[in-house]
């Protein structure tokens, strides 16, 4: 066979069938492997037939074997007299079906009078519902695309293993990403192609229950009031979803199976086909060719589409959650005036004329000078500045310093128990893994209600609280609790917004102590990443389960932040953007202003978190015997930065350090429980 460099040049060779006498089809398992399938069928002696066992090609030309001979177990009960013929396996996944489960269709359609055999999920030991070779279930949209092809014969479904006096194997007509055979082809076109001029088609996957691409919302209901019609295939029977194919001039959609359909047209050539590549982080020409294989055997003009203005958040498997810092570059993908932005990137057409010139990648940088409020950093400057500066940050008392053996109190109230080590294998165990598993297992082709569309700012893109809104951390307005109750946020993204906007497509670094509790860890790093694409996040924190988040691409460091060793490791890192979101014990507070706010470029905002926690009943638990709070120290420093009167210092603990960050803060903004610095 061709290897996959060539997939619009599959064998011409015709398909054979060979005749087995004494067969024995297995049912499929998972195997130990990850990914793969025990399965096939075996002759008489016992010996497995490679033809049937699942082969797959890969992007880089690598083949891949994903079946293996199942257990070599004796066929139960009687064998069955006679001929029948073997369909492959009776897969779940409604792509892999489409494409693997329905590639001896060519064979099947052209013996209406034979019984059909899958390979079935193998039944259980203790499963005692269904009787050797009883169907489990003709039903739903494998049924349905049966019916589409015409498909009626008798079904046998091996959910254990069965014997046949002679079986028909077919070759499969499909490899998965290496080539769909003229046959193949010509068995599945039963639907004729009957496009109604201006008819504009996109498939969405943005109501499966899986990670997400948060900007598609707002490009659809876009795209909606433009004259395209949107669909979820998932929520549509099959005939109506080949309906809408058949009736289309153009279709358009996020790589996915709900684009493998249009396998089932007839006559479809010419037929502009867009997909949108689902991970922008991989090699271009890293990507699944199945969509390849799909327009060669079809003759579609089909145009691979890879976002460079998307970042991604998260990856779960295949899944990913990602969000774009330009929607305009999908309407230029698509060709749509409408759609505001600069010129679009990295985009391929395939099977059919080179696409238009596109422009190549562009770079902001800000190289601003001065120190006056609001400004961009002098990261120049900055960097010079640094190498004279002090590495030990400004001289404080050690009477803020965590002892050693520690004889304050390290954390909050809310980490005490959850933080212990029993308490973050519980919160693993019940909260992020559970989530994932549930998420995971319902990251089909299942519908769900439609995510709402995240609320925009004036360029158009998420606003910071929605985006903490979205990824659940209590800098929202709103916030669920663990139990899942809803409740008023703090709101300080709706308040930081005016403040970082100027920094969000500039490559700076944002630093944030605190990861959050292990239940929602990394849920504000995550808003971080959304909002400031360009920029490397970095977490701090105590917990040893904040590491987790190194695999979504953040930079994790843990330690306590009331040493001051600890801190100074810290000032390496130079931000631009500091949250201090940790514990919120007062000392703390104030160390960590006093050794890493002098690492802050011209411009650089400092934040300072929780300051309610000087006030009422936290009084006693956050001071741990300091008699300064966060709070006393911002209305000290917002008083120095007016008056600088020696009378007002000397009335105050520490007043060379109050007087030593007032002549380096430009202003300082308050809002209910958070105090937010801009450095002179």
């Amino acid at each position: 066979m061709k290897r996959i460099s060539d997939p619009n040049q599959p064998d011409q060779a015709p398909l054979g069938v060979r005749e087995v006498a004494g067969a024995t089809v297995l049912p499929w398992r998972a195997g130990e492997a990850r990914g793969t399938l025990e399965m096939g069928v075996l002759d008489a002696r016992g010996h497995v037939l490679q033809d049937t066992l699942i082969r797959r090609s890969y992007a880089n030309g690598r083949e891949g074997q994903v079946g293996y001979p199942g257990q070599l177990t004796p066929a139960s009960g009687e064998v069955r007299p006679g001929t029948a013929i073997y369909a492959g396996p009776w897969l779940e996944h409604f792509g892999h079906f489409l494409l693997e489960g329905l590639a001896r269709t060519w064979a099947v359609r052209r013996h209406p009078e034979l019984p059909v055999v899958w390979s079935a999920a193998a039944e259980k030991e203790d499963d005692t519902a269904l009787a050797p070779g009883e169907e489990p279930g003709l039903n739903g949209w494998r049924a349905a695309l049966l019916e589409l092809l015409g498909i009626r014969n008798e079904m046998i479904f091996a959910t254990r293993p069965l014997g046949f006096e002679r079986l028909l194997v077919p070759e499969a007509g499909y490899r998965i990403q290496h080539f769909c055979h003229p046959e193949q082809a010509a068995a599945l076109g039963v639907v004729e192609h009957r496009p109604e001029p201006g008819r504009r088609l996109w498939l969405t996957r943005s109501r499966l229950r899986q990670l997400q691409n948060l900007s598609m919302p707002a490009v659809e209901a876009r795209l909606e009031e433009l004259g395209w019609t949107v669909i979820a295939p998932e929520t549509l029977t099959i005939p109506e979803q080949m309906d809408h194919l058949a009736r289309a001039e153009r279709v358009a959609g996020e790589m996915g199976s709900q684009l493998h359909p249009l396998l089932f047209l007839k006559e479809a050539r010419g037929l502009r086909v867009d997909v949108l590549l689902r991970d922008p982080s991989r090699p271009p020409e890293i990507y699944n060719r199945n969509y390849d294989t799909i327009a060669a055997a079809r003759g579609l003009d089909q145009r691979l589409h890879r976002m460079t203005s998307e970042i991604v958040l998260r990856k779960r498997g295949v899944q990913i959650e990602k969000l774009s810092t330009d929607l305009g570059e999908y309407f230029r993908a698509l060709d749509i005036p409408e759609g505001p932005g600069t010129p679009a990137t990295n985009t391929k057409r395939r099977h059919g004329a080179p696409a238009a010139g596109t422009a190549a990648n562009t770079e902001r940088r800000h190289a601003a000078a001065g120190a006056r409020p609001g400004k961009r950093p002098d990261t120049r400057a900055h960097t010079g500045a640094a190498q004279d500066s002090t590495e030990e940050g400004h001289r404080m008392p050690n009477d803020l310093a965590t002892p050693d053996p520690a004889t304050t109190r390290a954390g909050t109230a809310a980490d005490t128990a959850a933080d212990t080590a029993a308490g973050m294998a519980a919160d693993t165990a019940a909260g992020m893994a559970a989530d994932t598993a549930a998420n995971a297992a319902a990251g089909t082709d299942t519908g769900a209600d439609a995510p709402a569309p995240l609320a925009t700012g004036p360029d158009g893109r998420p606003t910071l609280d929605a985006l903490a809104e979205h990824f659940n951390t209590d800098k929202a307005t709103r916030y669920r609790t663990r139990e899942g109750k809803e409740i008023d946020g703090h709101a300080y993204a709706d308040f930081y917004d005016r403040f970082f906007r100027d920094f969000r497509d500039e490559p700076i670094t944002v630093l944030e102590l605190g990861c959050g509790q292990v239940w929602n860890i990394g849920a504000s790093l995550r808003m971080l990443k959304a909002y400031f694409p360009q920029a490397e996040i970095i977490g701090v924190d105590n917990k040893p389960a904040a590491r987790q988040l190194a695999s979504d691409g953040f930079r994790i460091e843990v330690g306590d932040l009331g040493k001051i060793e600890f801190l100074r490791q810290l000032r390496r890192f130079r931000p631009t953007i500091l949250i201090d979101d940790a514990s919120h014990l007062w000392s703390h507070q104030i160390l960590a202003m006093a050794e890493l706010y002098d690492t802050l470029p011209s411009g650089g905002i400092y934040v300072m978190e929780d300051i309610n926690t000087s006030f009422g009943h936290m009084r006693e638990t956050y001071s741990a015997g300091a008699t300064f709070s966060g709070h006393d120290f911002v209305n000290a420093v917002s008083t120095a930065l007016h008056t600088f009167d020696d009378d007002h210092l000397k009335a105050v603990p520490y007043p060379e350090y109050v007087a030593y960050v007032a002549r380096q803060t430009a202003f300082v903004a308050q809002f209910r429980h958070t105090a937010l610095f801009v450095r002179r």
